[in-house]
């Protein structure tokens, strides 16, 4: 069987790492969770980013990638960082693996955004931004994280209004994404103005789903103990603007 067909069109690097069993990754389950998380992070961020890079061009950039982490690996040795030392060289050697099997991740064409009124645009810092996307991917009330498997990249385009090829997964209930984008609009981090649900609808999906706008629009506040954890964020982390 083909190959690059058996393995065509996988959404991310652990659906596309566990298909072909790429033996190193499988080592990694001899580290702790955290690095693990660190390496497998960086190649959520790389799958997203392969997404938007035409097929002829992806060896290149994983090359300059292979050699970006080798440098840092030189740096590393000099200070003698043996956790990032370790961290680089199972890195560099993922990126071999990705090197032969870039081609069974899908390119996806950017989203048009054909008026910026349709989407949401950021308006605090890239050091906010990361920290909510840290507190939506850390923080969980039921089965999931608020946004478990959606990369930064993919979240940062998305919120920002950049063009983007993937929306954001929001894994809890949509009463929750509702309140999240109410309470990002009242600390004016999102466009001012009435808030759109049509924005919502092109930037988000719900557990892999389309979002009807209307739906969403009519959702009620979620339980008490999860909005409080929200609103208990966002009071720590930013100020109330009037």
């Amino acid at each position: 069987m083909d190959k690059q067909k058996k393995y065509h069109g996988y959404d991310s690097f652990e659906e596309l790492s566990n298909a072909v069993q790429i033996g190193a990754l499988n080592k990694l389950k001899e580290i702790k969770d955290e690095k693990k998380e660190k390496i497998l992070s960086k190649f959520r961020e790389i799958s997203e980013r392969l997404k938007e890079i035409p097929l002829n061009e992806r060896a290149q950039f994983i090359l300059k990638l292979i050699q970006k982490e080798k440098l840092d690996l030189h740096k590393n040795r000099i200070s003698e960082c043996n956790y990032l030392i370790d961290i680089n060289n199972r890195t560099i050697d993922l990126l071999h693996e990705f090197q032969s099997n870039h081609s069974a991740i899908e390119y996806v064409k950017p989203i048009s955004l054909n008026s910026k009124q349709k989407y949401y645009h950021f308006n605090g810092t890239e050091k906010q931004l990361k920290k909510i996307y840290n507190f939506l991917n850390t923080i969980k009330f039921g089965k999931y994280f608020f946004i478990e498997g959606t990369s930064y990249t993919v979240f940062s385009k998305a919120i920002s209004g950049e063009k983007f090829t993937t929306k954001i997964n929001w894994r809890d209930s949509q009463l929750t994404l509702k309140y999240f984008i109410n309470i990002m609009y009242r600390y004016k981090l999102i466009d001012e103005g009435k808030v759109s649900w049509q924005k919502s609808k092109n930037s988000f999906l719900h557990n892999g789903n389309k979002i009807n706008s209307t739906n969403l629009s009519k959702s009620k506040k979620p339980e008490l103990i999860i909005s409080d954890k929200i609103d208990s964020f966002f009071n720590t982390n930013f100020d109330l603007k009037k």
